[in-house]
C-alpha cells in the first residue's frame, strides 16, 4: 500500500529518490501551511514525554542522519546529535543511534534533518537483536509525541497582554526620541513626523504652534507632504 507523506514530512525529510517539489500543484491552504513550517524554528514545538507536555527549547538535543532501519518503536540512524547549549561537548555523538517515537513515515536511506531542525531528549540506551541473533546497544533519544501547545490560563493571557502593551509603549517612546533628535538636526522627514506628533498630541502635549513651525521647516526643504499638512493645519487649527 502506497504511503502519502504529510506536507510536514515532505519538507523535513529527503527521500532517496530526491526531494519532492512541494510547491507544485498544491492548494493555497497547503502553501500557507508550508510557509508557516518553513518559518518555524523547530519541527513539532510541543511534545508529550512520559505523560508530561513539554516545549522544545535549545536545551534539547539536535539530531540528523540517514535512516538505517525502521523499527516498530522508532528509527535507527547513522548521523550525529549534539546539545547546542552544552559547550563541553558532553552531549555530542557521531555514529549510530536510535530515535524513539519518531512520528514521520520514512524508509531506509532517507535523510532526516537538513534545513529543518529536529530535537529530542536523551533517553538512555536502546537494545535490539540483529539478524544473526546478537544484541546491540545504542544511544537512545526520545522524540516524544507531537501535540498542540497547552491552553493558557487567564492570568497568563493577561500577563502576556500587559507585557505586549508595555513593550509597545516603550517602543513608541524610543521612536519618539529618535524622531525628535532628527527634527532638531534639521532632517525634513524628522521635522514632518515630529510636527504630526505635536499636532495629534501623540506622546507629547498638543502644540499647534510647534506643529506649524516644524511643518513649515520641513516644507521649506521641499517636503510636499509637510506643505500639504501645513496648509490643512493652518485652515483648521487655532494658533497656539
Amino acid at each position: 500500500m502506497a504511503i502519502t507523506l504529510s506536507l510536514r514530512a515532505q519538507i523535513a525529510i529527503t527521500h532517496n529518490e530526491g526531494p519532492p517539489d512541494a510547491m507544485a500543484g498544491i492548494s493555497d491552504a497547503a502553501y500557507s501551511e508550508q510557509w508557516r513550517i518553513n518559518h518555524t524554528q523547530y519541527m513539532d514545538g510541543w511534545r508529550i514525554i512520559n505523560g508530561t507536555t513539554n516545549q522544545v527549547t535549545d536545551h534539547w538535543i539536535q539530531f540528523s542522519g540517514t535512516v538505517l532501519q525502521v523499527h516498530s518503536d522508532g528509527v535507527r540512524l547513522d548521523g550525529q546529535f549534539f546539545c547546542p547549549t552544552d559547550y563541553s561537548g558532553a552531549q555530542s555523538y557521531t555514529g549510530e543511534f536510535f530515535v524513539k517515537e519518531f512520528p514521520y513515515p520514512v524508509a531506509e536511506g532517507d535523510t532526516i534533518g537538513g534545513l529543518k531542525i529536529f530535537r529530542a531528549v536523551s533517553d538512555g540506551v536502546y537494545k535490539y537483536n540483529t539478524a544473526v541473533g546478537s544484541t546491540r546497544t545504542l544511544h537512545q533519544l526520545d522524540y516524544g509525541v507531537p501535540c498542540a501547545a497547552p491552553e493558557k490560563s487567564a492570568a497568563e493571557i493577561e500577563a502576556e497582554r500587559a507585557l505586549a502593551a508595555k513593550r509597545k509603549i516603550e517602543g513608541a517612546a524610543a521612536t519618539l526620541v529618535l524622531i525628535k533628535r532628527e527634527a532638531e538636526e534639521g532632517d525634513p522627514v524628522g521635522q514632518l513626523r515630529m510636527a504630526e506628533h505635536y499636532r495629534d498630541g501623540d506622546g507629547v502635549e498638543t502644540n499647534f504652534y510647534k506643529a506649524k513651525y516644524l511643518f513649515m521647516a520641513s516644507a521649506e526643504q521641499g517636503n510636499e507632504t509637510a506643505a500639504k499638512e501645513l496648509a490643512a493645519l493652518t485652515n483648521s487649527a487655532p494658533s497656539k
